[in-house]
């Protein structure tokens, strides 16, 4: 019962519990790299279709395993990988970090 318990609040709060890295809420960050590739499934092999350019802003709206999905400003909608996020900043300019718990957050 306790270990049910602690699964279920981890849920709750917002820890790992499908995905290896979690978005507790939708987040608007700038491209600062090029360019990243926006890929139709969340996988390594999946199909690239569409490169978000530098200065870009998108919607990080959910994750699974090591992946974000997005949707561009143009509307295109798919996924990218961890590192790529990670290489992006908010508006404000402060990059992005995975905690300990798995959990995306901007740095302070």
């Amino acid at each position: 019962m306790l270990k049910f318990c602690f699964v279920l609040l981890s849920c709750v709060v917002g820890i790992s519990c499908s995905s290896k890295y979690t978005v507790l809420r939708p987040i608007v960050v700038q491209i600062v790299e090029p360019f990243v590739e926006l890929r139709s499934e969340p996988e390594d092999d999946s199909r690239n279709f569409y490169a978000i350019e530098k200065n870009e802003l998108i919607l990080v709206f959910d994750s699974y395993d090591n992946f974000f999905q997005v949707k561009t400003k143009a509307g295109q909608q798919g996924w990218i990988s961890k590192d790529d996020l990670l290489k992006t900043k908010s508006r404000d300019g402060n990059s992005l970090v995975a905690n300990q718990y798995g959990l995306i957050e901007f740095a302070q």
